[in-house]
């Protein structure tokens, strides 16, 4: 599925709507619908991949979406359950299908669509070995030719962003300071500012080289085309492939998308911040579960545990003990992690052996 990050594409998208072949009944509701999401302050990317999906699940259920009923949905949803697609797609199908039904109902959930469990199973999570290491985020980027592709696999990877967030950057967002760079980014909990530290180098590389480095305005990310003057942003679907491209290029066998690097960073972050610092550094509502579940894939709660129960690690330690300053902080943390937890084990086996 396609998702713009830029308002000027969001027309065009609509237009295509009217173009398309599926019923102008449903034309109609996909439209009030997403002007209703667009009303309601839903981000761009979100309500247009509403409008994507729904296009899709109206050509598959081939009736007007207004006059379905509970077994016409269960048999879409027993359809792509069936299927090949990823987890995440399956989900992204049937929360499009409880929003749209509850907004057609009033606001109240729809009969037809009550039904649909809309978790993503245990089992089909991510595992760490899944995940994404920083040698082979390094690999993706050595693989990469261009300088603007270098900075956003970085930045990705650096900061953990959606890739919605990173996408809709402009010039104006990337903004340098005494210390490096810090990146402004709009996503679901608002605009946060987030500090770019790995992937410093490879910003500023872009940067000097980007034709729109003097407009504010300008897209960071853009196709290249032969009209320099023609600053075209990047899809969802262009980054993604240059992704999977370059992976394959860097020898990485395992299954590539945006959303990974995201996944990757929390679980490695999870080692290091609280989860009040996770939610406000990866845009989560405080009091979210996400955290926690980002703690368990890295598993730092039976790390701690199982280091304190052997006198290795402070038993009032905090999570954040072991940090580095800002002229550190490039430095590969985990080295530092074992660097400490060797001095420890030393320590005690030192103080073993005295008595």
């Amino acid at each position: 599925m396609e998702v713009v990050f830029y308002k000027l594409n969001t027309q065009r998208q609509l237009d295509s709507l009217k173009c398309s072949d599926i019923s102008e009944v449903n034309q109609r509701l996909i439209l009030n619908f997403v002007n209703y999401c667009f009303s309601e302050g839903i981000g761009e990317n979100r309500a247009l991949k509403y409008l994507s999906v729904l296009k899709i699940i109206s050509r598959s259920i081939n009736l007007d979406l207004d006059k379905a009923t509970e077994a016409d949905i269960r048999a879409y949803v027993g359809s792509i359950e069936r299927s090949s697609l990823s987890e995440w797609t399956k989900h992204d199908y049937k929360v499009s299908l409880k929003k749209f039904y509850r907004w057609l109902n009033g606001g109240e959930e729809h009969p037809a669509t009550k039904w649909i469990k809309t978790t993503i199973k245990k089992h089909d999570r991510k595992l760490p070995d899944d995940m994404l290491t920083q040698d082979e985020v390094q690999r993706i980027i050595d693989a990469a030719i261009n300088k603007r592709d270098k900075a956003i696999i970085a930045l990705l990877w650096d900061i953990g962003a959606r890739i919605g967030e990173i996408g809709h950057l402009r010039i104006k967002d990337v903004k340098h300071d005494d210390i490096g760079i810090s990146i402004l980014v709009t996503g679901k909990t608002g605009q946060r500012r987030v500090r770019a530290v790995w992937s410093v180098d490879y910003l500023k590389d872009w940067i000097k080289d980007h034709p729109g480095q003097n407009n504010p305005e300008a897209p960071m990310w853009f196709k290249f085309t032969k009209d320099i003057d023609d600053i075209e942003p990047m899809q969802y679907d262009t980054i993604r492939m240059r992704l999977n491209k370059l992976s394959k290029k860097a020898g990485i066998n395992k299954k590539i998308h945006p959303h990974l690097f995201r996944h990757s960073r929390a679980t490695y972050m999870a080692n290091y911040l609280t989860e009040a610092q996770m939610n406000a550094y990866f845009g989560w509502v405080q009091g979210s579960d996400m955290p926690s579940i980002y703690v368990h894939l890295s598993g730092r709660d039976i790390d701690d545990a199982v280091l304190k129960a052997n006198g290795i690690m402070d038993k009032e330690a905090p999570v954040a003990d072991i940090q580095t300053d800002e002229e550190t902080s490039k430095l590969d943390i985990s080295s530092m992690i074992e660097a400490k937890v060797s001095k420890l084990v030393e320590a005690k086996i030192a103080e073993l052996l005295g008595n």
